[in-house]
């Protein structure tokens, strides 16, 4: 028996390879990534640990045994993980710093065509493992389903040979202490290994000769059966031998399967897995190879300037296209030199040949091939030949120039636009185009949007409902169509990608207060100057859903629901630190719904609003019709009695507007009109007459709303004040509660800032409600006047002043100082519907 010392230095010998060996992959795998001397040193600790462990325990053991003992297998296992933050595992192929499952079974005997198989021992396998019967060069895995006996078990499939005397193994690889040789078909499996619980892909490197591929799978438990882990990179090291990085999705333990699927020798030197990507890069997977689609293999009569189409852009990894390359050829028969190389052009899948490459009555081949964005080149595809006509007469090819090629934060509804109509060798007559769209990775066999024969001919807007947002890349194409020559051929491909949200934001900045009516700018999103112009309004989704319509035989006028947001623009931008309301068609982050669109705690989809003002409607309802008085001399409460009078045979939803409905007109027009000051932007109404007029006859109108300010003031129901002077509101849930906010209402003068208060189920900053006032008119901000009385009594709400209000009135002109009981010929009300 070897004496301690001999033992002892056996043992230290043994883990001196180890760390040799560690230190060498530590200098592979970290450059950054990981930390080798953080590594080399946790190594060195768990290692002297082991040693002393194992030197207790020494005697009467001989040291070949210490070399097999499951405390040195933990050693390896606990090395993996000495780190919270860093999970890595080293597989050596060599006793004991191996976990490879290394079960061999002999005397194995089977006949082909049957599921039984016959060995010396079935006491060591598991029912559902792969298991590998060697005999000789030949391979084969069978997978246990039922043990029969102690030396039967049947296979869950039909064994493909007769084998006798052949062995039954785990891992067939032969692991020979410095490497592991992998003979066309061994197997190697491994586990259970586990690199943390983050939910990051984990990656797989294995140091191997040039020669030959290993395939690796992996098991987890989501993923029950193997799962292909695809090579991601590759790196070619200064002895000839490559680092494969294998990128593995797995998530918790999970155990890996290696195979050598290629005809010739694998020699590995060994397995390292890491928590993450290691950032080393190296040659990237190429994308699949693509097919030739159009033209078709043997087209005939080729016009000029075919589009090269190939199949669509597949990637194993899932990484995105970059470019796309196509070569021409002359010679049917031959490789030698293409007469046409496009070089390398914008992602997709076709590209349109110019002219002058294609001769008449000629035969040509083409291939094509795709790059990733991490620069791999497909392979090229498979040549395919096209013979061109005897003649050029023919629609050229358009080409879509609106988005631009690669355009990103494109909204739902983009305006597609293309080259004009023209004819090479001939005329015809442009009778229409015909837009599609795919997705990335997708066909137009199953387009995102096709427009079938559009007379759209050179400009196209995308209908809402078929794009997405959250950052979606599409690609386009267009054909024109000719009244004698049919059709082009399809344009070039272009991409391009759609907003994170669709929603459209659109806000206004108060720049400045002071003089008259403040200084405003509109703003984007972020709070940096926009231009806009009446289209710009007139496409966006809540102007645009502003329209009239007739209900009980009332003329009304629809807003469509619409998201807000009130606060200081963002450092760093246009307008920093300056008030700003926004508006957005959709929910954004920020951004909340108008209480205008709710009833009763229900989100509505939009209201309507009178297009007049209130007028009678025999004598008991309020209506809203044009060409006649406004219906005044009313009180307000009889008034709001007669808007609700409408809601009778199936009639529901009718009310006297209020502060809600107002406010989101009022935003909505502060927006669009650049200033508060509406008299100065559209028109000053009747507001310097004697008298009201009829209604629709003044020229205070926005977005079809008429008389919105001068006339005859109209009581809105919704704000007021109480006896103590506290402005009392309607809550933000729709359910027409009064809440008391505890504001004291400002006196009377040109307003110069709105209150911005909040408390429970309401908020001064989605209406329009002095904070501050001058009696100067030149130090107004909003234009117009704010009317209080602050005498003791309930005051309800009236707005836009009358027909001899002059520059008082207006938009943001609101009066409380009249009670519920006061009526006379200047007072009116306007109806409004949820």
């Amino acid at each position: 028996m070897a004496s301690m010392n001999e033992r002892v230095q056996e043992l230290i010998n043994s883990v001196q390879t180890f760390n040799n060996q560690a230190s060498l992959l530590l200098a592979a795998v970290g450059q950054g990534q990981l930390d080798p001397e953080k590594i080399q040193e946790q190594i060195q600790t768990a290692t002297q640990s082991a040693i002393d462990a194992v030197l207790a325990q020494l005697d009467g053991y001989d040291a070949t045994t210490i070399l097999q003992r499951q405390d040195m297998l933990k050693l390896a296992q606990d090395i993996r993980n000495v780190t919270d933050d860093e999970k890595f595992f080293f597989e050596f192929f060599r006793r004991p710093f191996s976990f490879a499952d290394q079960i061999e079974v002999g005397s194995v005997v089977t006949v082909a065509g049957d599921e039984s198989v016959d060995c010396a021992d079935t006491s060591l396998l598991e029912v559902g493992q792969e298991y590998v019967i060697c005999s000789g060069d030949l391979r084969e895995t069978v997978t246990v389903e039922a043990v029969l006996t102690s030396t039967r078990f049947r296979a869950t499939s039909e064994v493909s040979a007769s084998y006798s005397g052949a062995t039954l193994k785990r891992t067939s690889a032969q692991l020979d202490g410095q490497s592991t040789r992998f003979a066309p078909g061994d197997i190697y499996y491994g586990g259970k290994f586990a690199l943390g619980l983050a939910d990051v892909d984990k990656a797989i490197l294995i140091r191997r000769g040039a020669v030959g591929e290993l395939s690796v799978y992996f098991q987890d438990a989501t993923h029950e059966s193997w799962t292909l882990a695809p090579w991601e990179w590759v790196r070619t090291n200064e002895d000839g031998t490559q680092d494969v990085e294998y990128r593995l999705p797995a998530r918790g333990d999970f155990d890996i399967k290696i195979v050598n699927e290629s005809d010739v020798e694998v020699v590995t030197q060994y397995i390292v897995g890491v928590h993450q990507d290691t950032g080393l890069l190296g040659d990237h997977h190429p994308p699949i190879k693509p097919t030739n689609v159009s033209p078709a293999a043997g087209a005939i009569d080729l016009q000029e300037t075919p589009t090269l189409t190939g199949s669509v852009y597949s990637h194993p990894l899932g990484t995105p296209q970059g470019a796309l390359q196509v070569r021409v050829y002359s010679d049917a028969d031959s490789y030698a030199e293409a007469i046409y190389d496009s070089g390398e052009q914008p992602a997709g899948s076709s590209f349109k040949l110019p002219a002058g490459i294609l001769s008449v009555g000629g035969t040509f081949k083409w291939e094509i091939r795709y790059k990733d964005t991490q620069g791999a080149w497909s392979p090229w595809s498979d040549m395919t030949a096209f013979d061109t006509a005897a003649s050029f007469v023919y629609i050229e090819t358009p080409t879509l120039t609106n988005p631009g090629n690669g355009a990103t934060d494109i909204p739902e509804q983009p305006t597609l636009t293309c080259s004009p109509f023209t004819v090479s060798g001939g005329s015809d007559n442009h009778v229409g185009s015909r837009w599609m769209i795919r997705e990335a990775g997708g066909s137009y066999d199953t387009p995102v949007y096709d427009s079938g024969s559009s007379l759209d001919l050179e400009s196209h807007v995308v209908p809402a409902g078929n794009l997405q947002d959250g950052e979606v890349t599409y690609y386009a194409k267009v054909q024109h169509e000719g009244e004698t020559l049919g059709a082009s051929e399809w344009s070039s491909e272009i991409s391009f990608t759609t907003k994170d949200l669709f929603a459209v934001i659109v806000g206004i900045a108060q720049v400045a207060s002071g003089g008259g009516a403040g200084t405003w700018q509109r703003v984007d999103e972020d709070g940096n100057n926009k231009t806009t112009d009446t289209a710009y309004f007139n496409n966006h989704p809540t102007y645009a859903g502003i329209q009239d319509a007739t209900i009980d035989e009332q003329a009304m006028v629809q807003i469509p629901k619409f998201y807000y947001k009130v606060e200081q623009a963002p450092a760093g931008s246009d307008q920093a630190g300056k008030k700003c309301w926004w508006i957005s068609d959709q929910p954004a982050a920020g951004f909340e719904l108008h209480p205008a669109f709710m009833d009763g705690g229900v989100e509505i989809d939009r209201f309507y609003v009178g297009k007049y003002e209130g007028t009678d409607d025999a004598g008991t309802k309020v209506g809203s019709a044009a060409g006649v008085s406004p219906l005044v001399s009313v009180d307000f409460t009889t008034m709001h009695s007669r808007c609700a009078a409408r809601n009778t045979g199936g009639v529901e939803g009718f009310h006297m507007w209020n502060i809600h409905e107002l406010s989101a007109i009022q935003m909505l027009a502060l927006i669009e009109l650049g200033t508060p000051d509406a008299q100065s932007a559209i028109s000053a109404g009747n507001t310097n007459s004697s008298a009201a007029v009829n209604t629709g006859a003044s020229g205070a109108v926005w977005r079809g709303i008429h008389e919105l300010w001068g006339n005859v003031w109209g009581a809105v129901d919704g704000l007021k004040t109480d006896t103590s002077n506290h402005l009392e509101v309607f809550d933000r849930l729709g359910n027409e509660t009064y809440i008391n906010t505890g504001t004291v209402i400002t006196t009377s003068g040109w307003t110069t800032s709105m209150l911005e208060a909040s408390g429970a189920d309401w908020d001064f900053a989605s209406m329009f409600a002095a904070a501050n006032v001058d009696s100067t008119e030149g130090n107004g901000t909003f234009a117009d006047y704010w009317y209080s009385n602050s005498a003791g009594s309930e005051y309800i709400c009236y707005h836009g002043g009358h027909w001899s209000y002059g520059s008082h009135a207006g938009l943001f002109d609101l009066r409380l100082t009249y009670v519920a009981s006061n009526s006379d010929a200047s007072l009116g009300c306007r109806l409004a519907k949820r």
